[in-house]
């Protein structure tokens, strides 16, 4: 997860795995400081898995009022495309496994469609009564618009490679259609609500 702090002007960004931390991480550092990693700020990190690494969950609830007083911006994706794009870094950070159906059948088995993983985990729903000064909630599709307009250099990273996310993507249909579904149903709903979202 990443929060990414402007303390001087309150302004907060809160962003999950796969929802352009890497983009954000290269672009807005000048201005807002990088607590991604801090324990300090994990009270104030939505992110359902714990803050260093991959492995276990939350010890302490998120605080919906940490950022109160603050300029909020969230950047959010897809969920679909997220899950997707968390399978293949979840993959890959796996090292020298194989082939991806062997690998995800064997996660599966363990952990279940969510992987037990922060880039795949659902987290809109840890935003739920949030509170703010101020909102801006940024789909990753628009943003390269975001950076410009906010004087950031548009710098793109760690993009996962098109053809990993197709053969992700058809095995998963093939082999878990019902199961993707009903795990996305609601991260789906939620991410629509919060592109309604702004003030």
């Amino acid at each position: 997860m990443s929060v990414f702090l402007d303390e001087p002007n309150k302004r907060v960004i809160l962003s999950a795995r796969k929802c352009g931390l890497m983009t954000l991480s290269f672009s807005v550092t000048a201005v807002y400081k990088n607590k991604s990693e801090n324990k300090g700020w994990y009270h104030g990190n939505p992110d359902p898995h714990y803050v260093q690494g991959n492995v276990g969950q939350r010890e302490i609830p998120f605080d919906s009022a940490t950022w109160a007083d603050y300029d909020v911006t969230i950047i959010i994706r897809d969920p679909y495309e997220r899950y997707m794009s968390g399978a293949r870094t979840v993959w890959t950070l796996h090292g020298d496994v194989g082939d991806f159906d062997t690998w995800y059948d064997a996660e599966y088995e363990k952990h279940g469609i969510d992987l037990f993983n922060g880039h795949t985990a659902n987290w809109l729903e840890q935003l739920e009564g949030i509170e703010y000064k101020t909102l801006e909630v940024v789909d990753t599709t628009k943003l390269s618009e975001w950076q410009t307009r906010n004087g950031f250099v548009v710098e793109h990273q760690h993009k996962s490679d098109t053809h990993d996310i197709d053969i992700i993507k058809d095995y998963i249909h093939t082999h878990y259609p019902q199961e993707i579904q009903k795990y996305l149903q609601l991260e789906e709903i939620r991410y629509r609500k919060w592109l309604t979202l702004d003030s």
